[in-house]
């Protein structure tokens, strides 16, 4: 077994620790509004006392769980603006979750993308060549989609030969609308009745909607393109 096989059975097990922890142990309780709210609440004081560590931390812990595809957005950026506020906590759930979103990228790319390469064959290669193409607008698509789990972006989007220049910047756009989302959310914690209220029926409308702008903005540009040819 290569050094790249040893690392991609680590990861893969990392991450299916991260699972098992979060939801075999009191972690658990932090899906809940009941449980964010105590929390929070047991946590404030001492944000406020240390403020720049417990931020410095919250960033760390950020990075970490979506590195290893923690699937709980909500619950972080929810957190970061009840210990935070808005605009602090908004930057560092954002911040910390695009670098997290960064380095699942990284690992899928470098453990995983020759594996798949050589299991699909041929067929990796029209997908290679639609994202050549159009990777830009799949990926704002699918980071601006509520149903779509950012970690599985982050790792799909590892297969690709998605330039790093490209993925960061459409990644922390991709991702503001959500955490925004969030840390509003996490300001009014206090009164939060669950964390389905959250998205409202309007707000996933209209990050539905906002998720196929980068598809009618690039159908415009062809267009233009198009006739400025004709």
């Amino acid at each position: 077994m290569n050094k790249r096989s040893i690392g991609a059975a680590l990861f893969l097990l990392l991450i299916t620790a991260t699972f098992a922890v979060t939801f075999a142990s009191p972690a658990e309780n932090l899906l809940t509004v009941e449980g964010l709210q105590r929390a929070c609440a047991d946590l404030n004081a001492a944000v406020q006392d240390r403020w720049a560590l417990w931020a410095a931390l919250f960033f760390a812990m950020c990075i970490v769980a979506t590195s290893v595809s923690f699937p709980m957005g909500p619950v972080i950026g929810i957190s970061a603006g009840a210990l935070f506020g808005f605009w602090p906590g908004l930057l560092l759930a954002w911040g910390g979750a695009a670098a997290g979103s960064t380095v699942a990228f990284l690992a899928s790319k470098h453990l995983f993308r020759d594996w798949v390469e050589a299991k699909l064959g041929p067929r990796f290669q029209s997908i290679e060549q639609a994202f050549e193409k159009q990777g830009a607008v799949y990926l704002l698509t699918l980071r601006f989609n509520p149903f779509v789990p950012y970690w599985l972006v982050n790792l799909s989007m590892g297969l690709t030969h998605m330039r790093l220049a490209t993925y960061v910047p459409l990644t922390m756009i991709g991702l503001m609308p959500a955490f925004v989302i969030y840390a509003h959310a996490g300001t009014q914690l206090a009164t939060l009745q669950s964390l389905s209220s959250i998205m409202s029926p309007a707000v996933i409308a209209a990050l539905l909607v906002l998720s196929f702008f980068p598809i009618l903005a690039k159908l415009y540009q062809d267009r233009r393109e198009a006739r400025a040819r004709g």
